[in-house]
């Protein structure tokens, strides 16, 4: 990973922890969920859901990134990485994290049934069923 994939994989962390705090209160008692909207492939699409459990482990031989600022790198035709003259330094005060990070989600459905039409009851997936 270079040092902009290491910043946006751990925006993207940080978003999804976000997923999991409540969204909102409604008066001094009730905690209003995270619902968020699932999508994979063509089996669910934009399913009402909510994040049940979220955890991320880290190996003991993970390597971290340790510096303040790392240069812009590009890789030329033979495969190097070489700097340019007109590239920036990154700024990587913050991002002392590891560079590898294991992260085990759980997802719950809202389910709703279709209680209307031919299809009622029988479509569970975003796919035509063929019979």
């Amino acid at each position: 990973m270079n040092a902009l994939e290491h910043k946006i994989g751990w925006d993207k962390l940080n978003f999804l922890s976000g997923l999991v705090y409540p969204a909102d209160y409604y008066g001094n008692s009730a905690v209003k969920a995270p619902i968020i909207k699932f999508t994979l492939g063509d089996m669910y699409d934009k399913k009402a859901s909510f994040i049940e459990s979220l955890s991320y482990s880290i190996d003991d031989n993970t390597p971290w990134n340790i510096t303040n600022k790392e240069k812009t790198v590009l890789s030329n035709i033979f495969g190097t990485a070489t700097g340019t003259p007109e590239s920036a330094d990154i700024d990587m005060k913050g991002y002392r994290l590891p560079t590898i990070v294991d992260v085990s989600i759980t997802i719950k459905f809202i389910e709703n049934r279709k209680e209307t039409g031919t299809e009622a009851g029988r479509s569970f997936y975003k796919f035509t069923p063929q019979s």
